[in-house]
């Protein structure tokens, strides 16, 4: 007979319903199981990692790279060097001459030698310099590639200051008109006394024109009006007579007709009034110049300047 009460027989394991409640460590139990298939399967990738093989092929391809723009940049290096040393792109089709006057230009270009075609950075700049500064009229030269096909020559001319006679020109200078190129040695009569102020030829006779260092550089036929003659030997006393005469002011300038010297330190002036001035040396020009006009306002035939703070005259 029933009691009203009833008893629940504990569920085994094989029993339907709720089963037994799972320890903290039986989830690593699910690893690998049907419903995750990932589980197990070691630490996880980085995305984008497809395993050692591409690696090895980029690193490949960046050699490849690498090679081939070290081809290309030697390419254009050698291509580059042909251009400027080899090709005719960047050669030589002018040779522009500037600064002269009374120099013709071809004698220039023909001193220069340098034949139309050569590349440009293969010109001996020196050398050119070197061959067209041994022209007796010039003073200085300066060469320069006028690229991209120009050859630039830039010649400063001598200016000349005075006059000496054809006798005491020495071997300063040769004959342009007999040497075309100026590389014909000068006949020389550096023996044969010099001439004195008083004998100095006229302004119309042939002489060789000074510059302001003493160089004598061009004979001519005929002397310009105005310039004064010079006796002195070639060396220290010629370069000290023109330096003197070079740097007299205009006004006493014209009044000098010729200029003599036997050393550096005795510069005789003598003026279109036959008077003589004794210059000395080429020092203190100014101070000289400044007292020798104020003597110049008396009537005297000799005026000494040598020693400017103590000026004499005579006659």
């Amino acid at each position: 007979m029933s009691t009203g009460t009833s008893t629940r027989a504990p569920r085994g394991p094989g029993s339907p319903g709720r089963g037994p409640r799972r320890a903290p460590g039986d989830r690593a139990g699910r690893r690998g199981s049907p419903q995750d298939p990932g589980a197990g399967a070691g630490p996880p990738r980085r995305v984008g990692d497809t395993g050692g093989r591409p690696d090895t092929d980029r690193r490949r391809t960046h050699r490849w790279v690498v090679a081939l723009v070290a081809l290309a940049a030697a390419a254009l290096a050698a291509l580059g060097t042909w251009v400027v040393l080899g090709s005719d792109l960047l050669a030589v089709h002018d040779v522009r001459v500037e600064g002269v006057s009374s120099i013709p230009a071809d004698r220039v270009r023909a001193v220069a030698d340098v034949p139309v075609g050569t590349p440009l950075a293969r010109v001996d700049v020196d050398a050119v310099v070197a061959r067209v500064a041994a022209l007796p009229e010039v003073a200085g030269v300066e060469v320069r590639r006028g690229w991209p096909r120009s050859l630039v020559v830039v010649v400063r001319e001598r200016e000349p200051v005075a006059v000496v006679a054809e006798r005491a020109a020495g071997s300063a200078a040769a004959d342009p008109a007999a040497d075309p190129g100026g590389s014909a040695a000068a006949t020389s009569a550096a023996a044969t006394p010099a001439a004195s102020p008083a004998a100095s030829p006229a302004a119309g006779d042939g002489g060789w024109l000074v510059d302001a260092t003493g160089v004598a550089y061009r004979r001519v036929d005929r002397v310009p009006a105005g310039l004064p003659w010079i006796t002195a030997d070639e060396g220290p006393a010629r370069q000290a007579a023109a330096a003197v005469v070079a740097g007299l002011p205009d006004k006493i300038a014209r009044r000098v007709i010729a200029a003599s010297a036997t050393t550096r330190d005795d510069v005789t002036l003598t003026l279109r009034s036959g008077a003589e001035v004794r210059w000395g040396s080429a020092e203190q020009p100014e101070l000289k110049a400044e007292v020798l006009r104020a003597l110049l306002r008396q009537d005297a035939t000799w005026y000494d300047v040598s020693a400017p703070e103590l000026p004499t005259t005579r006659g």
